[in-house]
């Protein structure tokens, strides 16, 4: 049964009331997939591009996100499958990977703030547009020719899919949570070896980091 909008705006209005606004995110970086292994996120970097590229990238993503901010809040708040497949039906230019890297920046952010609940949430999204990207990327086709036969999988319920998109999760709201640990331990150390002096640590950087540092190894 699919979500009238007035529910999913009263669900939204629940969300925005337990969460402070998210800075803009750093450079926007693809994580790099990989087809072997489960996912292990945040331990390696990828290969290091011309800055060149990167600045366009950076100008790119910030466009994007000026122009789709608040739809891409509203997808990392909808919990039904078939609200996120009608929601990129409607608008499918968010099927991409700047996407994906604005809804992992957000649950990292929200799990330095210490607001779990809300970052289950997005991270669900956020796993649900990477399997997207994925499953393009392995049949070589553009992910929004190829959105609904995820969501066909998944609203199918088959066992031993549906199975390992769970347990990506699982890894992956765990690796948030150590990293935003790390973060708290190195910014905890930088005060100590300071001390009397008024140091504060960016807690944006760590965003910007985490995508550098981004790898998906995703199985299916």
């Amino acid at each position: 049964t699919l979500a009238c909008p007035t529910e999913l705006t009263h669900t939204e209005e629940e969300w925005r009331c337990k969460e402070s606004m998210l800075g803009r995110p750093g450079p926007c970086r693809s994580p790099v997939l990989c087809d072997t292994g489960s996912w292990d996120v945040f331990n390696k970097s990828i290969i290091n591009v011309p800055n060149q590229s990167v600045e366009m990238d950076q100008d790119r993503c910030k466009t994007f996100l000026q122009k789709y901010e608040q739809e891409l809040r509203h997808f990392g708040m909808l919990r039904r499958w078939d609200d996120s497949q009608r929601f990129l039906s409607d608008m499918p230019q968010l099927i991409c990977e700047e996407t994906a890297n604005f809804l992992i920046l957000w649950c990292i952010r929200l799990q330095q703030e210490e607001k779990e609940a809300l970052m289950e949430q997005v991270a669900h999204q956020a796993v649900v547009m990477q399997f997207i990207l994925e499953m393009a990327s392995n049949s070589q086709q553009d992910p929004r020719g190829c959105f609904r036969q995820f969501f066909h999988k998944a609203k199918e319920g088959q066992d031993v899919y549906s199975e390992v998109f769970y347990l990506e999760l699982e890894a992956f709201k765990q690796r948030v949570r150590e990293y935003s640990v790390k973060c708290k331990s190195d910014t905890l150390n930088i005060h100590q070896q300071s001390p009397g002096t008024n140091v504060r640590v960016d807690t944006k950087e760590p965003t910007n980091v985490i995508i550098q540092d981004a790898e998906f190894n995703m199985k299916h």
